[in-house]
């Protein structure tokens, strides 16, 4: 219902505010994990700087993610999935890049934000950009040299919540036992195995 939805209402006037539901709830996820989160961020624009408004930046132990969310549906047929690649996505990563050159200009010359985001220097941190959209298709290819993965992942990921995904009637049960199948993160969580996990997509092996 859900997916008809969005697939035939794509220019409903709650769109904007259902997108930063999903957004809101994702930064949510992030801060549960002890990530700095800023949602929605709109850089002073200027003649030559204009990325437009940020949708997520999560920090965690000098790393910063930077997040372009997109609300779109599951495609039916593979004209409209060849489609969504060469438009909605195509699109997705030039944004991305804007917008993480500009949060890597902005940690470089702006004291106030790196402050805010907990970061003593630029040259400390490292900054990675991710498309994460409600659909699942074209998911773990890169655009414009940028991930693309589903929201839906990266909950499952935050919340290490993968076990939902795994057969336990096929699997040995010493290895259930000693939790080596039902953890992401076997060695605890930490920014650095997030992010292999999703990169290695983890989620789905």
């Amino acid at each position: 219902m859900i997916n008809t939805l969005r697939r035939f209402a794509n220019k409903r006037a709650e769109l904007k505010s259902e997108t930063s539901r999903i957004e809101t709830s994702l930064g949510a996820q992030f801060k549960k994990r002890g990530f700095t989160v800023i949602v929605g961020y709109e850089p002073k624009r200027t003649d030559t700087f204009n990325p437009g408004e940020i949708d997520l930046i999560c920090v965690l132990d000098s790393t910063v993610l930077v997040i372009e969310v997109k609300s779109t549906y599951r495609r039916t047929s593979k004209r409209e999935a060849i489609r969504y690649k060469h438009s909605t996505l195509r699109k997705a990563g030039q944004q991305i890049k804007r917008k993480t050159e500009a949060v890597n200009s902005l940690l470089e010359t702006d004291e106030s934000f790196r402050a805010f985001l907990g970061i003593k220097s630029s040259m400390d941190c490292h900054v990675i950009g991710w498309i994460a959209d409600t659909s699942l298709e074209y998911d773990h290819k890169y655009f414009n040299g940028y991930l693309k993965v589903s929201v839906e992942e990266l909950h499952i990921a935050l919340r290490d919540e993968a076990e939902m995904l795994v057969d336990f009637m096929a699997l040995d049960e010493s290895k259930v036992k000693h939790n080596e199948l039902t953890t992401l993160y076997p060695q605890s969580f930490s920014v650095r195995e997030f992010i292999k996990v999703v990169q290695e997509s983890n989620v789905w092996s």
